[in-house]
């Protein structure tokens, strides 16, 4: 799957929006979740502690003393806020008792008027309202900073495609073990390491934002975008122009205009004449 986005992120349209979207993961959803994590778990044991109070259980029965209560109560203490995040309601309506207390079933008569009354919508003031929009305004910003520097990220992700084929063995295998001790032999491991520390360094100072520091080999690149784009520029011009007749609607229109300049010439020297 990651290989296929890899390849996907090659193209010219798919690339800046996969490298917004690599921005928007590790950039703005990471730091975002450590914070919500922090209130759901607050907000967790206190629900639990709310709803499922000590005073109302059985100490003395066997599943209070067993294992599996401190795994209710951990995944219950996680659940309860994450289905009011998502609206799952019906996940979180509770009969209610005071002696007679279980887990995800019967809560609390006392907590569950508050946890209805007063604490779910403060959640949900905090979370969903406020959380959230945050969210999307930090994905917002983000997109409106990239949306000039994705064309460069995808510029430099096509380089590195290209030096990576570059460098691949023109023989196939088996025969490629040929190339690859050529290679090895051609290159000293000085000259690699300091290659590599050199790619290293350019990476983290993020010069493919600054033309004063494109390399050497990454302008070649771009001289032969352009050269390629101004040898076929004429032929996209043409390809405008599908059918016959929006071609000799050109033709026509191309004969005019040189026509036009041809008088406007003639008399340019005429008057150059007469003052003369």
């Amino acid at each position: 799957m990651f290989r296929s986005v890899h390849f996907l992120s090659l193209s010219a349209v798919i690339g800046p929006v996969v490298a917004m979207l690599w921005s928007l993961l590790f950039n703005d959803l990471v730091p975002f979740l450590a914070i919500i994590g922090v209130i759901i778990g607050a907000f967790g044991v206190f629900f639990f502690n709310l709803l499922f109070s000590i005073t109302g259980v059985d100490t003395r029965s066997a599943y209070y003393n067993s294992s599996w209560y401190g795994w209710d109560t951990f995944v219950q203490a996680i659940t309860l806020p994450f289905n009011i995040l998502f609206t799952n309601f019906d996940k979180v309506i509770f009969d209610k008792s005071l002696t007679n207390i279980t887990i995800g079933k019967v809560a609390h008569s006392q907590g569950i008027g508050v946890f209805e009354n007063l604490m779910m919508f403060l959640f949900m003031g905090l979370v969903n309202i406020v959380m959230l929009n945050l969210l999307i305004a930090l994905f917002n910003l983000r997109v409106s900073r990239m949306a000039n520097e994705a064309l460069g990220i995808w510029r430099k992700t096509y380089f590195g495609m290209l030096r990576e084929y570059q460098g691949l063995s023109p023989w196939p295998p088996p025969l490629s073990f040929i190339w690859f001790i050529y290679d090895f032999v051609r290159g000293s491991c000085k000259c690699r390491k300091g290659r590599k520390f050199v790619r290293v360094t350019q990476e983290k100072a993020h010069w493919w934002q600054d033309e004063s520091k494109y390399p050497e080999n990454y302008m070649k690149f771009l001289e032969f975008q352009a050269n390629q784009l101004r040898r076929i520029r004429p032929r996209l011009l043409l390809s405008n122009f599908g059918s016959n007749n929006q071609q000799d609607e050109l033709a026509e229109l191309t004969e005019a205009t040189g026509a036009q300049l041809a008088d406007n010439y003639k008399k340019l020297v005429k008057e150059r004449r007469r003052t003369i």
